[in-house]
Order: C-alpha cells, then structure tokens, then sequence
C-alpha cells in the first residue's frame, strides 16, 4: 500500500448508503461527493454505484432514451442486472429492449434488444 494511503474503513458502509438513500431530490452527486470526503477519498466504486442505483429505482429515476419520445423508469422491477456495477441494464417495457444506465452519469447510454430468455 502506497505511502498515505489508508484502507477503507468498512464500518462506513451503512452510514454513507444511508446519507445517499436521504439525498434531497436533483443533490444526488453533492451528496456522493460529501460521501467521498467524509470517507477520505477511499469509498469503493461498487458501494457508490450500488447506493445510486438503489436510490433511483425507490425514487422511480427517468432518463431520456435515444430516438424516443418517452423516458425509461429506472425501478426495481424493470433492472435486469446487478447494481453492483457502472452501467445497469433495465428493461424499457415500450419497446421490450434494455436501455443501459451509466450510474455516474445518469443517463442511458446505449439501447439494445433482449437476448433470448432475457
């Protein structure tokens, strides 16, 4: 481990998905970016990816979808992956294709069909 570098401290976790899942509406990366102070810069990429998507599917997140004229709800039931990564497939049930959410972004960046069985 480099020299300053400290470890994570994994007693964090709870208190900053906690202080992510209470952000005011449009404050989301204010409060991310508070999170990475209060934790010293060293918050795993996975639990903030995580604590976003968890935050904008109880809050029912829409984002504009390329070529469309309507928006694609980011919620539990249409995520069809883990939140644990950067870019989360949901399903669009309009069209029945998945639209790909970047988690730092917020927006879609990418549409494609389902493959069979999914």
């Amino acid at each position: 481990m480099a020299a300053g570098a400290e470890k994570f401290d994994e007693k964090l976790v709870p208190v900053l998905h906690g202080f992510i899942q209470k952000a005011p509406p449009g404050c989301l990366m204010d409060v991310c970016k508070g999170c990475r102070q209060l934790a010293g810069g060293q918050v795993p990429d996975e639990l903030m990816w995580r604590s976003c998507a968890d935050y904008r599917e109880k809050n029912l997140y829409g984002t504009p979808l390329p070529n469309m004229e309507h928006v694609g709800i980011m919620c539990e039931s249409a995520r069809a992956g883990s939140r644990a990564q950067k870019v989360i497939p949901y399903t669009d049930p309009t069209t029945d294709e998945l639209f790909m959410v970047d988690q730092e972004t917020e927006e879609c960046v990418e549409m494609r069909k389902k493959s069979q069985g999914g």
